[in-house]
């Protein structure tokens, strides 16, 4: 599961280095062991402003213990492009979140 409102984009345009994304947020997995995060979407979508991220889940080797576990993920990405939006899929849910731009 996803939990839509701990997701954030930050896109910091100050010196050095310029242009540096920031997409931050919390997934909830059923047992421990889990490894998730977010990519890159291929392919992207139609419109260049907005970036389009994938959540990745892999389950453990072996059975997890039996915790429900609130993951953070991250992906950044330096020399960003000026992404307005970021739109995050979970399989067939997905949202979108707008950027905001640090100067």
């Amino acid at each position: 599961m996803v939990d839509e409102k701990t997701f954030k984009a930050r896109l910091n345009k100050m010196p050095p280095p310029r242009n540096i994304l920031q997409v931050t947020g919390v997934v909830t997995v059923p047992t421990t062991g889990w490894f998730v995060g977010l990519v890159k979407a291929v392919p992207q979508g139609v419109n260049p402003a907005i970036l389009i991220l994938e959540v990745m889940r892999i389950p453990p080797d072996q059975q997890g213990g039996d915790l429900v576990m609130h993951i953070p993920v991250l992906f950044g990405k330096y020399e960003s492009p000026d992404y307005t939006d970021v739109t995050i899929r979970d399989g067939k849910d997905e949202f979108t979140i707008p950027v905001k731009v640090v100067h």
